[in-house]
């Protein structure tokens, strides 16, 4: 008798652990925060003879952007569109994302496919990573830190043309942020 109520009873918690599995809902996460970040650029031009100029640089901005996802149970899947302005730089970062909530933490990761900074006629171009974590303090608000980095290796510009031989940015920095999710 015993054993058939331990059984019972442990197929009715698998039964509903599984059918709770299959439950997926969209997630959307808008952001709102504070960029921090380091550059390093290393450009070479051939006009009329080649120079290469190396610089350092430090910023701090205004960023926001939103996540896209699709989520079963505590791991989420999905996008991340972040901007931020520096200056007269606008930047746009677009790739794939994904979160896993462990009780009031989040473990957040984010690729940016696509990273582009314009800056009047230039445009750079590469790939980053944002990673960090978030700490759920009311119900859909969370409080991130997140790492990013960027490396930037192409560069347009449509006043010197193809005079850009070699292009090297990294930026990095913390990214401080308050987010919704719903």
């Amino acid at each position: 008798m015993l054993n058939k109520l331990i059984l019972s009873t442990l197929l009715t918690i698998t039964a509903l652990s599984f059918s709770y599995s299959a439950q997926a809902d969209i997630e959307i996460e808008p952001y709102i925060g504070y960029y921090g970040a380091k550059t390093k650029k290393s450009i070479t031009v051939t006009s009329p003879s080649t120079k290469t100029t190396d610089t350092d640089n430090t910023y701090a901005s205004l960023a926001y952007g939103g996540k896209l996802g699709w989520s079963i149970v505590n791991l989420t899947l999905g996008g991340d569109f972040m901007m931020y302005t520096h200056g007269t730089e606008k930047a746009t970062l677009i790739g794939p994302a994904v979160s896993l909530d462990l009780l009031l933490l989040t473990l957040k990761a984010s690729y940016f496919l696509s990273s582009t900074i314009k800056d009047g006629a230039k445009t750079a171009t590469g790939t980053g990573l944002k990673a960090g974590l978030g700490f759920s303090v009311f119900p859909f608000v969370q409080l991130n830190v997140e790492y990013m980095a960027l490396t930037l290796n192409k560069m347009k510009d449509t006043d010197l043309g193809d005079f850009i031989t070699n292009y090297d940015e990294k930026v990095s920095g913390v990214f401080a942020s308050v987010s919704l999710v719903f």
